[in-house]
């Protein structure tokens, strides 16, 4: 393949991506067709299945797209554990796990189609690209813990809870058209629950 063919196929590839993954948030897995991602990408379906052979390669790939992309700084790190109480600990935890989560528009949708869908195995890279920040996230948590003296904080509840929290404050500000100040204000009755 010459230098404007990987181009081109590059190319080709992110239309279907980008595509897959806006149409696969909006219908899951088994209400997108193939078809419509070949047309709303502007390639036949037989470009689309040159480029993956089969629609679980595609799901998988438009998935993997976004996570493999996310990222948290060092900056945001430092600054939970530099922490001064519990309470801001897990605030700047919910903070950055939200921050997490909504960096990609499909990716909240997209990981809960993916989280429903219990007739396939969650592919392992995939989980080993989620496993990368939210290790780092609870190894946070865990100096927090230390530090504080929780013993009875799990942390593996807490980054659940946590992202619980997130993906239902995406949702709800999308859907009330809040921004994030008031869904955080809303949410706050969970919040303080995680926080004391």
């Amino acid at each position: 393949m010459t230098g404007n063919q990987e181009q081109g196929f590059s190319y080709t590839n992110r239309k279907i991506l980008d595509a897959a993954a806006r149409l696969f948030s909006e219908f899951g897995y088994y209400g997108a067709s193939t078809r419509t991602i070949a047309k709303a990408s502007g390639v036949t379906e037989a470009t689309l299945f040159r480029h993956f052979q089969r629609k679980r390669d595609l799901y998988i790939a438009s998935i993997r797209s976004i996570v493999s992309q996310l990222t948290v700084s060092q900056e945001q790190f430092d600054r939970l554990l530099n922490a001064t109480s519990h309470d801001a600990l897990m605030a700047g935890a919910l903070d950055l796990v939200h921050e997490f989560v909504t960096q990609d528009p499909y990716l909240v949708r997209l990981l809960q189609y993916l989280a429903l869908d219990r007739s396939t195995e969650v592919d392992a890279s995939i989980r080993s690209d989620l496993s990368r920040i939210l290790g780092e996230l609870s190894h946070v948590l865990n100096a927090g813990r230390r530090r504080d003296g929780d013993a009875d904080l799990d942390v593996s509840d807490a980054l659940l809870t946590l992202i619980a929290i997130a993906a239902t404050r995406s949702s709800l500000m999308r859907i009330t058209g809040m921004n994030s100040a008031c869904a955080t204000e809303y949410l706050s009755g969970t919040q303080s629950a995680l926080t004391s």
